[in-house]
């Protein structure tokens, strides 16, 4: 949309004289630009497929967010983190509620109850430990003995 993005200086040249091939003005000209723009093109609209238009209207929905409980046949109950919001399917999609890396599927709003808008997926290391208080606590003893086996081998004067 600039005017004067024509005039941009790439490597081969003026980026006017590289599309139009222009031998004199661009000697170097690229011979794969057309196809790169073309890839570049292609792997964009692959990756933005499923989000929403610049300056397009999302449909009138509440925004769900955080930690979820699912209300429906299957998965009644369970407790989920809210992923993302799929525009293409119009739901959202959620995963495990402490394993983020497992997709559960895509749901509606009515699908959904909210637990906590703020809860699901952990914003520090502190919010972290929380949401496995027992776990922690057997891996800092764990990583103690780990480091003081580690002090006794290497030790020069001992304990």
């Amino acid at each position: 949309d600039r005017e004067n993005l024509d005039m941009m200086l790439t490597w081969n040249g003026q980026l006017k004289h590289v599309m139009a091939r222009n031998y004199s003005g661009a000697p170097r000209f690229c011979p794969g630009y057309q196809l790169s723009m073309k890839v570049a093109k292609e792997v964009c609209a692959q990756f933005t497929k499923d989000l929403n238009q610049w300056g397009g209207f999302q449909r009138d929905h509440k925004k769900i967010e955080g930690l979820v409980k699912i209300k429906t046949r299957g998965y009644f109950g369970k407790h989920a983190a809210v992923a993302y919001f799929d525009f293409s399917k119009d739901k959202y999609c959620l995963t495990e509620k402490h394993h983020h890396d497992e997709y559960i599927g895509c749901f509606d709003d009515e699908e959904l109850e909210v637990i906590d808008p703020n809860g699901g997926r952990p914003k520090t290391l502190e919010e972290e430990y929380n949401m496995c208080p027992k776990l922690v606590p057997a891996m800092m003893q764990t990583m103690l003995r780990v480091l003081a086996k580690q002090v006794e081998t290497h030790s020069t004067i001992g304990w």
